[in-house]
């Protein structure tokens, strides 16, 4: 009768999010989360997140960002204090400005006096402050070969991009200062291309459908002379163009900083290729899966990766599945329609293709 009473009273005054269930769904602070970090230059979001929580892609929740906040690179900045307050329910996260932000004024002092409680229920000051000095998401060694090229290109794009039919000589592989002639309609106003290999298809291994094909990046050119068989100039080459290589219009180099954050909805892929040559992954190394924006992930996003078929020879014949667990996460850096590349930021086992992705 008593238990019942309390229950009733605890319903009544709304505290139901102490019930079991509830509690289970809780963010859960790491044993030895600390009360202050001063972030200093090399930290990254994730880093950060998992000083904090055991669920480090859970860290937009325990400071209220909403979606724009979320997608917004600009806001930690070494020198900034984080401070967690531990009697709050759920706990939360505030920001203090540090001098290596550069920000100054009443910002500088966020999380004094009643300022502090202002600050824990709105989340952080989202402030534009020198992109240089803010810290990344994961660590850009690991992923800066992948930003700035195409990467991918759509199925039934190939065909009408720009294409190496020639070169200046008897030759069959050009190289830096060397000409090379592209048949193919040129974008207006355009002089400077990227030049890509096309590479592997990737496709889905549940369907066998083509998703995208990989652009492996080989160099730039730059136009010499406009005509129906245009005339280039290779001005950079990483490894030796060839013909029938494609020519893209130059991308600007994508943001690397994104707060880690589950997928918005359930979702549920394949890990569908890995770095070249490779035919594993680890930790600190890049896959690509068979999710992309159509499926709501984006940069920042976080995956789970799951083997796709674990079990065990016994006694030389009898095949025995072993229960599911998980192998790593992954935290997505660059999104396609269909297909995202990602960072291994957790690895309890090697992953392979085609490995099961999923939500955390």
């Amino acid at each position: 009768m008593r238990r019942f009473l309390i229950i009733s009273l605890l319903a009544g005054l709304g505290l139901t999010a102490l019930a079991p269930s509830a509690r289970a769904d809780e963010v859960q602070i790491q044993e030895a989360a600390p009360d202050r970090y001063v972030v200093v230059k090399g930290d990254t979001l994730w880093d950060i997140s998992g000083r904090f929580l055991k669920q480090p892609w859970r860290w937009p929740e325990i400071w209220q960002l909403n979606k724009e906040q979320i997608k917004n690179p600009h806001w930690i900045y070494p020198g900034d204090v984080i401070v967690l307050d531990r009697n709050a329910h759920p706990p939360r996260l505030s920001l203090q400005r540090g001098g290596g932000a550069g920000a100054a004024g009443d910002d500088d002092q966020a999380g004094q006096g009643s300022e502090d409680g202002k600050r824990a229920r709105r989340g952080p000051a989202i402030q534009t402050l020198p992109h240089q000095a803010a810290i990344p998401s994961v660590p850009l060694r690991d992923v800066q070969a992948f930003m700035g090229h195409p990467l991918v290109v759509e199925p039934g794009e190939m065909e009408g991009l720009p294409k190496v039919v020639a070169f200046d000589g008897d030759r069959s592989l050009a190289s830096n200062g060397d000409t090379l002639f592209v048949q193919g309609a040129l974008p207006a106003g355009v002089t400077a291309f990227q030049v890509f290999h096309p590479g592997e298809a990737l496709r889905d291994p549940a369907t066998g459908e083509i998703l995208a094909y990989r652009a492996d990046y080989v160099g730039d050119v730059r136009l010499s002379e406009a005509g129906e068989i245009s005339r280039f100039t290779i001005t950079r080459n990483d490894r030796e163009i060839g013909e029938g290589d494609r020519l893209m219009a130059p991308e600007s180099s994508p943001e690397v900083s994104f707060v880690p954050s589950a997928p918005p909805k359930e979702v549920s892929g394949h890990v569908i290729s890995l770095t070249e040559g490779h035919t594993m992954a680890a930790r600190h190394e890049v896959v690509v899966v068979s999710l992309g924006l159509r499926d709501g992930v984006q940069p920042g996003s976080i995956l789970a990766v799951y083997p796709s078929q674990d079990e065990v020879t016994v006694y030389r014949e009898r095949k025995l599945l072993l229960p599911e667990t998980r192998s790593g996460l992954l935290f997505v850096f660059r999104s396609f329609d269909r297909v995202s590349y990602a960072l291994v930021v957790q690895s309890q086992r090697t992953l392979h293709v085609p490995d099961l992705v999923r939500n955390p």
